[in-house]
């Protein structure tokens, strides 16, 4: 069995659910900051991947201890991490990271991947990132449901195949029909579930803006990212 690994790589990436934030503002205290927490992950190996050839193989021992529930495995939240935001999950900025990995095997060649960064794409979109290895993006992350209170912040969303992903995936199964196939496909789920304390004052990177409004409910309701 082939071994595809490629020189780690770290990236900074950003969650955003951004309505408005000019690049040039000035410093300002966001009343929240993510603390600790995990994403669980649920891939949908037995309709969607398997099919395909795309297998898990294994998970780190920390990633396999989080799982819960439909969800396979969990990925704790850094130290590094300093996503942060306003009262009513308004104006956040900063990334979250996270700790852990997972080996597929995809079509014969395993790869490892972890290490994961959920971030912004220029000009709109969140992703999420392998940072550990290969460095792409494998992942575009569409929530579905988001809310918040003064400890904890609870955001929920599909896993569809990025572009990035897709074309990976056709090179290692060997198909190049796969890719425009594959890219956008809905193939899992996330749910990220993070601690807060008070924030602290940072100024707004200069990532771009994401079109994405929550409602009362603290539901999602941008066209693009709820389904």
């Amino acid at each position: 069995m082939n071994r595809y690994l490629v020189p780690g790589m770290v990236g900074a990436a950003t969650v955003a659910i951004v309505a408005a934030v000019p690049l040039a503002t000035p410093a300002a205290a966001a009343e929240f900051a993510v603390d600790a927490g995990v994403t669980r992950v649920f891939l949908d190996f037995e309709n969607v991947l398997s099919p395909l050839g795309i297998n898990l193989v294994t998970a780190s021992e920390d990633a396999l201890a989080n799982g819960m529930g439909e969800f396979q495995v969990g990925f704790d939240i850094t130290d590094d991490t300093d996503f942060m935001f306003d009262d009513g999950l308004t104006a956040p900025m900063g990334t979250i990271r996270h700790t852990g990995s997972v080996t597929l095997d995809i079509g014969g060649t395993e790869v490892t991947v972890g290490d994961f960064d959920i971030g912004l794409r220029d000009g709109g979109g969140i992703f999420v990132r392998d940072t550990l290895t290969t460095g792409a993006i494998l992942f575009d992350f569409e929530p579905t449901s988001a809310a918040s209170d003064e400890s904890s912040l609870a955001l929920n969303g599909d896993l569809l195949v990025s572009p990035e992903f897709s074309g990976l995936l056709s090179e290692l199964l060997a198909d190049p029909t796969l890719a425009p196939a594959l890219t956008g496909a809905a193939v899992g789920r996330a749910q990220v579930d993070a601690d807060l304390v008070g924030g602290a004052a940072s100024v707004p990177e200069p990532l771009g803006l994401v079109g994405m409004m929550l409602a009362g409910t603290g539901a999602i309701a941008s066209r693009r990212w709820l389904r």
